[in-house]
């Protein structure tokens, strides 16, 4: 008879769930579709498209070595926007962004550079786009994870 059958007491341990609150914001002036997730570590359902003015939300989960994710949206077959974070225990927080010209590939070895380099916030800005990517924290196990694509300002290209 296994332990718990029998009249045995044991002490319930809370287990930390470990997540990020992924918020993507579209202030890009079209419609955002999802063309890649690699969830490295890792489990959540971002949304497949984000209207301009929208915010799209998800959490995503960690397995058993923290979650790394690596997220690619198409602005109307004009640029891939790339986005990355890390949460694992033990480890700072990081985020890494990119903008791509659409015949460019997605590199994720050099994603993966990128990112284990970065910090709580990344920018980048061409194609006449401005990305921006800022985890909240160094070492929360919730971290919010908050990306935006918007069109550069001019006074800036």
């Amino acid at each position: 008879m296994a332990c718990c059958e029998q009249n045995c007491s044991h002490t319930d341990v809370d287990i930390p769930i470990v997540y990020t609150e992924c918020l993507f914001q579209n202030q890009a002036g079209q419609c955002l579709k999802l063309h890649k997730a690699f969830k490295l570590h890792g489990h959540g359902d971002p949304q497949n498209t984000i209207q301009d003015k929208e915010t799209g939300e998800f959490k995503h989960f960690a397995d058993s070595e923290g979650l790394v994710g690596v997220f690619v949206y198409i602005l109307e077959h004009k640029l891939k926007w790339v986005v990355a974070w890390s949460n694992i225990p033990g480890k700072p927080d990081k985020v890494y962004t990119q903008i791509l010209e659409m015949k460019e590939g997605i590199d994720l070895v050099k994603i993966k550079f990128q990112l284990d380099f970065s910090g709580n916030q990344s920018c980048d800005n061409k194609l006449g786009y401005f990305a921006e990517a800022i985890i909240s924290s160094h070492t929360d196990i919730k971290p919010t994870m908050k990306a935006t694509l918007k069109p550069a300002d001019p006074a800036l290209v």
